[in-house]
């Protein structure tokens, strides 16, 4: 089974859920999480295009910026706490959540990704957020309404690593993140906060 294949049973799937969760026209926040390289952006992105009314957002966005941030993380003794804590503002992220949830006509959000500006509609009835460790804290979670949890072999997703590209001057920085990243999602897979929180939890499988 091809990967494309893949990821077209996963939307079959999850389609009717969601149909049901927005059943009502209440403004709705869906959580896609998994680890780095599973799936989950491309996935809410899928989602998004169906979805008409609709938007999306992902952690990648809330990623700090400061000058130090590969520096610290080389440095952290405790992955969970710098992903959690330092490497993502998740204090932003939670404000814009609950804009989301009181928005009122033309209330948006910008961003700028790789110098092009994009701008988010936040009346629109369904926010799809990809991310991880959408489940660490408490209050956070309690934003997200429906949350589906993604997840695929670690050896999977290796092979998915490799076949990105690495932007030029940011191998050993990328290697660096990515490995206290893994040591950071098992302590976060060990807790089992994803799973005690998830309504959805789909085991994925490519065969090669």
């Amino acid at each position: 089974m091809k990967e494309e294949g893949v990821h077209k049973k996963i939307i079959d799937c999850l389609v009717p859920y969601i149909g049901k969760w927005a059943k009502d026209k209440k403004k709705i926040i869906i959580g896609i999480e998994g680890s780095s390289g599973s799936g989950k952006s491309a996935l809410s992105y899928s989602l998004n295009k169906i979805f008409k009314k609709s938007i999306r957002l992902s952690t990648d966005l809330y990623i700090k910026k400061e000058k130090d941030l590969f520096l610290r993380c080389k440095k952290s003794k405790n992955a969970f706490d710098f992903f959690t804590k330092e490497y993502f503002d998740f204090k932003l992220l939670k404000k814009h959540l609950v804009k989301f949830k009181n928005a009122k006509k033309g209330d948006s959000l910008i961003f700028y990704v790789y110098g092009k500006k994009y701008k988010v509609d936040l009346t629109k009835q369904i926010l799809f957020l990809d991310g991880v460790f959408l489940c660490h804290d408490r209050e956070f979670s309690k934003l997200i309404d429906k949350k589906i949890f993604l997840v695929l072999d670690l050896k999977e997703i290796k092979i998915r690593r490799n076949l990105r590209v690495v932007q030029p001057g940011s191998k050993n920085k990328g290697i660096n993140i990515a490995k206290r990243f893994d040591i950071a999602w098992k302590k976060y897979l060990e807790l089992k906060m994803a799973d005690k929180k998830s309504n959805i939890i789909l085991n994925i499988k490519v065969l090669h």
